[in-house]
């Protein structure tokens, strides 16, 4: 999967930018503000429909304009999709893939898969179990319309579960419609975690490997899934009627202090997953540079596992990252991703990319919002 051109119009800092992109590496090089992150978040928002920096997407809009337009030109294997999105004055958005209009922005989930890296990633280990389960639900959603309506059902039953806990009176109507939303948090509810559990399985497969390397071979990874922050173990062979029991069991357990609370304490809204690095968890006992490796092996994990489902590689959009990592760590990410894999790398300063130049087919320089190509 290649990104082969991408417009940007009143986008962020950009007036307007036509940019051809090369399948291979693409170094984008700049001082900080000038519009290096904008580009890769234009990527990304194509990718998921969604912003890694604003939950608006008002605040995408270039200053004292009103409204915003993208376009990529994207080859798939042998087939190539044209997608463009325009948020207009009217606050009217149009999403059309191939000259088609979608209504949904959810429309974009596997057309353009990405996978983002950003120096906040970097506290995807020590941060709460929220940035874990965004994590997970970025990922698969891309390559799975089965994950994406399972969570969209999911968060449908929790969303109305939660409401009738708030105004729940004891009243018999309430009992009925609350034991209705229940049935139906349970049925995503265990869908949504042997889908899961299922995917922090294969990504570990190739998160193992990649700390390997990083490490020199001195440490190895483990990722385990925590099931509604439980520290339950279902196994490699987690079966639906296995799950279900242990979700209704403990339903009822905190059936009395759900009441109280008057919110739902059970349930993949509550889940995590820990990352034990030769079986100490990282996020407790890990150094600082143990903790980095692992989020990078993590990361680059995720681009053989959608190469796995669906049969392509992502595009990897690398924010700033070398930054934070030391010499050897930069060498080790280089030879993760040069296997063919269409990158897009941005760095302050050109020197962060020794090793990398030889072998970039696109070298350029981003100026408040301007674009001048290097090589």
């Amino acid at each position: 999967m290649k990104v082969e051109t991408l417009t940007l119009h009143n986008f962020r800092n950009y007036d307007h930018c036509q940019l051809a992109l090369h399948p291979g590496l693409n170094i984008l090089i700049g001082k900080n503000a000038q519009g290096k992150t904008n580009l890769l978040e234009s990527v990304h928002f194509l990718s998921t429909g969604r912003s890694h920096r604003t939950s608006s997407q008002y605040d995408l809009i270039r200053w004292d304009t009103t409204g915003f337009f993208l376009h990529a030109g994207v080859r798939k294997r042998n087939l190539k999709v044209q997608i463009d999105f325009s948020l207009g004055a009217d606050r009217r958005r149009e999403l059309k893939i191939n000259g088609i209009v979608e209504r949904k922005l959810s429309a974009l989930l596997g057309v353009l898969n990405s996978v983002l890296f950003t120096p906040e990633d970097l506290q995807l280990l020590k941060g709460p179990p929220a940035l874990r389960r965004r994590f997970l639900d970025i990922e698969l959603s891309q390559v799975s319309p089965v994950y994406l309506y399972t969570l969209q059902q999911y968060n449908r039953a929790l969303l109305q579960r939660n409401n009738l806990l708030r105004s729940f009176d004891g009243k018999a109507t309430n009992k009925i419609a609350l034991e209705t939303w229940t049935e139906q948090l349970v049925r995503f509810g265990v869908r949504l975690t042997i889908l899961r559990q299922k995917a922090l399985a294969a990504l570990a497969k190739h998160a193992e490997p990649n700390l390997y390397r990083i490490s020199g071979g001195e440490e190895k990874l483990q990722l385990v899934y925590r099931p509604w922050g439980y520290a339950l173990e279902f196994g490699a062979g987690v079966n639906e009627t296995e799950v279900t029991e242990t979700f209704r069991a403990i339903l009822e357990k905190q059936h009395d202090n759900e009441l109280r609370r008057r919110q739902s304490l059970v349930g993949p809204h509550r889940d995590d997953f820990v990352c034990l690095l030769n079986d100490i968890d990282v996020r407790e006992f890990g150094s600082q540079g143990q903790q980095r490796s692992a989020v990078l092996a993590i990361k680059m994990a995720e681009l053989e596992f959608m190469r796995e489902v669906t049969g392509d590689y992502p595009v990897l959009l690398l924010d700033d990252v070398l930054s934070e990592l030391d010499a050897s760590r930069r060498q080790a990410l280089l030879g993760l991703v040069d296997q063919g894999i269409q990158t897009l790398i941005t760095g302050t300063e050109a020197n962060l990319f020794t090793g990398w130049q030889s072998k970039s087919l696109l070298i350029a320089e981003i100026t408040d919002g301007i674009i001048s190509i290097v090589q």
